[in-house]
């Protein structure tokens, strides 16, 4: 566990690396404004990707980490179909009521659409990787590879327009797409459609709460954006886009703990062995915190510098946002692992009621704040949701399973 983990932080540092200079080289080639169209476009796609997937990927990663590769091959057929509806949705939906400042022309919405349908595709090969326990190959093939042949693009490709920036960012998705199925393909698992006999309903009853739950995580994550690009302006979105990507970095040592240890806890619950998941759970949280401490402190004095490096805009108006969005990143992690622990363990249905309580949450404290403070505002919805989604996590997972997340001893 311990080297996978390893193997896997490293490339989450490669990707956050990858993804502030990729932000860095955005802001700097493009307008405020653009820049402000390019974030929210990306956020939203992070909303469609539950609804296309609807909560296969997660199914296919428990399945799969307890031997049970039964219906997997149905699943990949309808995430397919699905991935498909929800771009073509996606697409309707910035051409009828787009919420961007900047028109859309019908050669970038065809490049939305593609960069839409990729990404859906390469998060439930996330899945499977995760499942087979090679989340590190998943991630350095579906996320690092693409953010570096987007980066090595512009810089050999100079940023002159938004349309620009949506041939670099699909060309590299489509790259990384067709290396990742050869790899999985390689490692003897194979998808064929199945567009017959699917059994959509009585298959869709075990994956619903995944999906709910799906939903309801990547709206806390994308709903502050969003809602700043309808209440406010494209420069609040710039604002806080370039700040919770700084203040995320600390999230990146959470993400490959997630990733190792949520196949581990579905095997440890089946199995019977419950001590195990206690031992986990101690064990991701003590690798969280032992790696955090050192980046929230070295984050905090140099919040200045870091946010200098996207331009004088960000750094003037940045800086209180990023703090709070700080705060929210050290309940993250502290807390570790416990919505996947959750879901692993049979309590999907109540992560999934967590993440509808936060979401109201967040979604009372916005429309109130963001009118007002802007993207203060949004930071506050983020961090509040974040925190709450955690707290309550965490305490249900010491009533449920009887696992206590905060033993670092």
């Amino acid at each position: 566990m311990l080297k996978e983990t390893l193997f896997l932080f490293i490339i989450r540092v490669m990707s956050a690396i990858f993804g502030i200079l990729i932000t860095g080289s955005i802001t700097n080639n493009l307008t405020v404004s653009n820049s402000g169209d390019y974030f929210l476009i990306l956020t939203m796609v992070i909303f469609v990707i539950p609804f296309a997937l609807m909560g296969f990927g997660q199914l296919s990663l428990k399945n799969i980490a307890k031997l049970d590769s039964t219906d997997v091959e149905s699943y990949f057929s309808i995430v397919l179909i699905g991935t498909f509806v929800s771009s073509i949705s996606y697409i309707l939906y910035l051409y009828l009521l787009s919420p961007l400042e900047s028109e859309l022309s019908i050669i970038e919405l065809c490049l939305l659409f593609s960069i839409v349908f990729l990404s859906c595709l390469s998060e439930y090969l996330l899945f499977i990787y995760q499942g087979i326990r090679k989340a590190w190959l998943g991630t350095l093939l579906n996320v690092v590879l693409r953010q570096a042949i987007f980066l090595t693009s512009i810089y050999f490709y100079e940023l002159s327009s938004f349309s620009s920036v949506l041939w670099l960012y699909s060309a590299a998705s489509v790259c990384c797409l067709l290396i990742s199925f050869f790899m999985l393909h390689k490692l003897n698992i194979k998808f064929t459609l199945k567009l017959y006999s699917l059994r959509f309903s009585s298959l869709y009853q075990k994956s619903r709460n995944f999906q709910l739950t799906h939903i309801l995580g990547s709206f806390n994550g994308s709903i502050a954006p969003i809602m700043l690009g309808l209440l406010s302006s494209a420069k609040d979105v710039a604002i806080f886009v370039v700040c919770i990507k700084i203040a995320a970095i600390s999230s990146f040592i959470l993400m490959p703990i997630n990733r190792v240890v949520a196949p581990r806890y579905a095997k440890a619950f089946t199995s019977g062995t419950l001590n195990e998941l206690q031992t986990i759970a101690q064990l991701a949280c003590r690798l969280s915190l032992v790696l955090m401490c050192p980046l929230l402190v070295l984050m905090y004095v140099f919040n200045q510098e870091l946010l200098g490096y996207f331009g004088d805009f960000y750094r003037e108006n940045g800086t209180t946002i990023f703090l709070v969005l700080l705060v929210s990143q050290f309940v993250n992690v502290i807390t570790g692992s416990v919505g996947w622990l959750l879901q692993m363990c049979g309590e999907e249905k109540l992560f999934r009621n967590i993440s509808l309580f936060s979401v109201c949450i967040s979604i009372a404290i916005g429309s109130y704040f963001i009118p007002v403070i802007g993207a203060l505002g949004a930071a506050l919805m983020y961090s509040c949701s974040l925190i709450v989604t955690n707290i309550l996590a965490s305490y249900y997972v010491s009533r449920r399973l009887n696992v206590i997340v905060f033993k670092f001893w």
